[in-house]
């Protein structure tokens, strides 16, 4: 019988990896949330903070938080717009992008070298198994 638990361990190995790799590559430390939210605003420039909160999962305060010190860091601007005061529209900064582009760019790599070892029926076959994979609601 197959160990579950096992399996999905190495789920969890694998994410992990992943992570860890490519924040060891990045010229620039910066947290992996903070770089799939700044992917995120490039893909959808002027978003609004709620937006974020939807996509990450996290308090709303803690990704003020976030936000600001991206925006301290020149990675992000907020504008407020004048018919709502209340929703600034987040705009990524060129360094933000460069930041962003960077990060394609090393998890491409990462990914690259993950899967190295699997031929490309390997690496079909692991798709396939792995979109079969049920998330319960």
């Amino acid at each position: 019988m197959v160990d579950t638990e096992a399996t999905i361990a190495l789920f969890h190995q694998v994410v992990r990896g992943e992570e860890v790799l490519v924040r060891e590559k990045m010229a620039k430390p910066i947290p992996t949330q903070q770089l799939m939210v700044l992917a995120f605003i490039v893909a959808h420039p002027g978003v609004i903070q709620r937006n974020i909160v939807d996509l990450i999962g996290r308090k709303a305060a803690t990704v003020s938080v976030m936000l600001k010190n991206m925006e301290k860091q020149g990675l992000i601007t907020r504008q407020i717009p004048s018919d709502n005061s209340r929703n600034k529209k987040i705009f990524v900064t060129d360094e933000g992008r460069k930041l962003t582009e960077m990060f394609k760019e090393t998890r491409q790599q990462v990914h690259e070298e993950m899967l190295a070892n699997l031929s490309t029926d390997e690496r079909q076959e692991l798709r396939q198994l792995v979109a079969k994979i049920k998330i319960p609601d």
